[in-house]
């Protein structure tokens, strides 16, 4: 994995296969490189990454100086997308902890509390659901439109019934988060969980 260590099968595999091709002799060759033949995307200052020989000190560090203040994945033999997934996971878990250092408890000045503020959220997302796709009308209305021997109608049918399971279950953990609120029923780790992410702008991990 780019930037991690080794961990599972996949890791072991890949870091045999970076020494079976760079741990050789080959490596310190004069005129070997680890640029790709035909890069995906520029390297940075069209560096070349070799093993230089120099007979003074100074040349190496100038040399030293001179890498790329952001390696290409490419020179690793990854795609250059590899380097934004990396990117994108280290800023999510960035925010992550930001929003986890974040107070949980209300205050004691009289505002309005994180109960509240979920509440009125919840309320405002169950407003702005559509309404539950009953099974036998978008059935009636697909057979209309040819019926099931059709690719695209039963690619339709599929979806509807993938949106109605997500919707049903939005609308119920919200009315079921609403009760929790109210003390109604037991505020469950999971329902506290999307509380947390209500109230942080995220999106809950039981949708």
């Amino acid at each position: 994995q780019y930037g991690g260590k080794i961990t599972d099968n996949l890791d072991t595999r890949m870091f045999r296969t970076y020494t079976q091709q760079w741990l050789t002799t080959n490596t310190c060759a004069e005129g070997y490189t680890y640029n790709p033949a035909t890069p995906i995307f520029p390297i940075s200052k069209n560096f070349q990454y070799t093993v230089p020989v120099f007979a003074e000190h100074k040349e190496y560090k100038t040399f030293i100086s001179g890498f790329p203040e952001v390696d290409s994945p490419e020179i690793f033999g990854l795609h250059p997308n590899a380097d934004l997934t990396y990117r994108v996971k280290e800023v999510n878990a960035l925010l992550a902890t930001l929003g986890e250092t974040q107070p949980k408890g209300g205050g004691g000045g009289g505002g309005v509390s994180r109960e509240d503020v979920v509440f009125a959220k919840s309320t405002e997302l169950m407003d702005r659901l559509p309404e539950d796709y009953i099974e036998d009308d978008y059935v009636a209305k697909i057979n209309k439109m040819g019926g099931l021997s059709i690719p695209l109608n039963i690619f339709l049918y599929q979806e509807i019934q993938r949106l109605q399971k997500v919707i049903g279950k939005a609308r119920f953990i919200l009315k079921q988060l609403q009760l929790a609120i109210k003390g109604e029923v037991v505020m469950t780790d999971e329902l506290q969980e999307t509380l947390d992410s209500l109230f942080d702008a995220r999106f809950p991990k039981l949708w």
